[in-house]
């Protein structure tokens, strides 16, 4: 099954922000620590330069990765912004 997969993925979680979540930041990091786990959490920023940079989280917010995270952080930032990558 899909949660089988993923619990046995050996990576990390990304989520991609843009300058204008700025606001949404307190929401998504309560959700994110409702999903605490041992898996990475990755920012990908893009900032006022229009770069990306990819951040490592705080220790404090590694992740369990699971198709309910993956749903609530997608309503909250829209689809498209949650990724897994391999480390």
């Amino acid at each position: 099954s899909i949660e089988d997969a993923l619990r046995r993925f050996d990576g990390g979680l990304v989520v991609h922000l843009e300058p204008e979540d700025q606001g949404l930041l307190p929401e998504l990091k309560a959700t994110l620590l409702e999903h605490k786990g041992k898996r990475p959490l990755y920012l990908t920023v893009r900032g006022a330069d229009g770069n990306l940079r990819r951040v490592r989280a705080g220790g404090d917010l590694r992740v369990a990765i699971n198709a309910e995270l993956t749903e609530e952080v997608s309503r909250l930032l829209g689809r498209g912004r949650v990724k897994l990558a391999r480390l």
